[in-house]
């Protein structure tokens, strides 16, 4: 017989009635025995000796191994708010996977829609809740009303006492002085800059601010006259290519910066600037973040989302590329060249013309510019400035006045047709009444090899030495100069930028140096 006098809880009675036992001298190690929950005290326990010594052994005090059931264990389990919130993690990730299925989806809106239909069906059903709603409906639009007219008619009282009170000369005064007395105290102006100062001040007026930013009419109205210069140079782009687009578009709670009709899908741009949208910013990442797993997540069958970063804008081509990438197809426009005018243009329209069209993304230099015209439209854009080295004109036996640099020359995506560059590089010159000669360089890095300058008479004049320039992943080049103002803007060097927005640093090929003289 084995010695259970050091095991609490057994039911000698349920162990014999279910196993039928008729001694106790018949029980060994492994033997099956009915226990009693230490917890509810029901025999709902079945266990054998072995378990029940392994089990007093692992405890620190021997023989006190307490049985407990399934329904308690599980009860005691729950009581733990750690477990709870792991089980409720876990099935709530696990209910997400479940309804990202289409076909759960479609079965479980099939069952309630049937549900419902057949609950519809029953007139008394109908009538009950009909009229509950009709009564509800009674109740609150006469406590509503009872509410707002005592509302109003308080407001109103007060509104008439303040606007008297405020009309009152002498109670305007009276807040000028005190205001004006206050701040003259150094301890009042220092408590108040240390409550502007304060942490709690800050966190108040954030607070204040996102839930104004959370009511959808008021962000809408805010944002509908928020547009920054990289909004401004993409909607641009997108007025030229003939693109329809709407901005500051609203799709459930989130404002996308430009929505583009199209089939099958349409497009949504996010323009973002490196600063406030890259590494820096963790409140801004993880909003966008949101925006695009909203996007994917609950609209993919109807939007496509497309994000255009602002170092991307120092690299015209590349927009240019992108927009026919989303649309799949290149703008080309037909025209005659009899239609078009040659006058010149004023600098802020020639600076943004530059900025979207020409290879170094920006105007440089002021000087004289001259543009092309199509049913007033500017299509394509030259700049011709002073030399900025005294050498480049005397080397012609000239002074400095009397040498026109091309500085710049583009064409409007789509309207590059055969000979329109010569064309009106051409025209350009009664514009340069008061030079002598024009000067100008093609630099092979970008392809340029002077192609144009000699369809117009340009004559070769020699090479200068290769420079250096930035190249990205793509295959997209960067002129030096550009990439070192925007790495200033963002008080970055320019190692430190390439690392960042993956460019490498490469020397280019040989410029050539061409020259025409003019009047002659």
């Amino acid at each position: 017989m084995v010695a259970m006098w050091k095991f609490d809880h057994i039911n000698w009675f349920e162990t014999q009635l279910k196993h039928k036992y008729k001694e106790k001298s018949e029980l060994n190690e492994k033997s099956a025995i009915i226990c009693n929950c230490y917890v509810c005290n029901q025999p709902t326990v079945c266990t054998t000796i072995a378990s029940m010594r392994v089990r007093a052994s692992q405890k620190k005090k021997q023989a006190k191994y307490q049985p407990i059931c399934k329904s308690c264990q599980q009860k005691r389990t729950w009581t733990n708010p750690n477990f709870r919130k792991k089980q409720s993690i876990a099935q709530s990730k696990a209910m997400k996977k479940v309804w990202e299925n289409d076909g759960y989806r479609k079965n479980q809106t099939t069952k309630h829609s049937k549900i419902s239909k057949e609950l519809w069906e029953d007139l008394e059903y109908k009538k009950k809740v009909a009229k509950g709603v009709a009564q509800a409906h009674q109740n609150i639009d006469g406590y509503t009303d009872k509410v707002v007219q005592a509302l109003h008619s308080a407001d109103d009282k007060r509104r008439k006492n303040l606007d008297v009170k405020r009309q009152s000369p002498d109670y305007k005064r009276k807040l000028q002085n005190a205001a004006k007395a206050n701040w003259a105290n150094p301890k009042y102006k220092a408590k108040m800059d240390a409550i502007h100062a304060s942490l709690e001040y800050r966190t108040k007026l954030s607070k204040a601010s996102k839930k104004l930013w959370e009511n959808p009419k008021y962000a809408k109205k805010v944002m509908a006259n928020q547009h920054s210069k990289l909004e401004d140079h993409l909607a641009a782009v997108l007025s030229d290519s003939g693109i329809t687009y709407k901005q500051q578009y609203h799709i459930g709670h989130w404002p996308f910066d430009f929505m583009i009709p199209h089939s099958p899908k349409n497009i949504l741009i996010e323009v973002q600037g490196d600063y406030w949208h890259g590494t820096k910013v963790d409140y801004n990442r993880s909003r966008d973040q949101a925006k695009a797993t909203y996007i994917d997540r609950y609209c993919s069958n109807e939007y496509e989302l497309h994000t255009i970063w602002e170092h991307e804008f120092l690299t015209p081509q590349r927009i240019i590329d992108k927009i026919e990438t989303m649309f799949g197809f290149a703008n080309i426009v037909d025209f005659k060249f009899s239609n078009c005018v040659v006058k010149t243009t004023n600098a802020n329209d020639a600076n943004l013309f530059f900025s979207k069209y020409h290879y170094i993304a920006s105007g440089g230099r002021q000087g004289r510019n001259i543009g092309t015209f199509l049913n007033g439209e500017l299509v394509a854009c030259a700049r011709f400035c002073t030399p900025t080295r005294a050498e480049s004109a005397t080397r012609l036996g000239l002074n400095q006045n009397e040498v026109a640099e091309l500085t710049r020359f583009a064409i409007k995506s789509g309207y590059n047709k055969k000979n329109f560059a010569s064309w009106c590089l051409s025209r350009c010159e009664k514009f340069l009444y008061d030079k002598k000669c024009c000067l100008t360089f093609a630099d092979s890095t970008y392809g340029h090899v002077g192609t144009i300058y000699k369809a117009t008479n340009w004559l070769y004049d020699g090479t200068i030495n290769p420079d250096y320039f930035y190249i990205d992943h793509e295959g997209y080049v960067m002129h030096k100069r550009t990439l070192w103002g925007h790495a200033k803007k963002m008080s970055m060097s320019e190692s430190r930028y390439c690392e960042d927005f993956g460019y490498i640093k490469k020397w280019g090929k040989e410029k050539y140096r061409f020259i025409k003289w003019l009047n002659k």
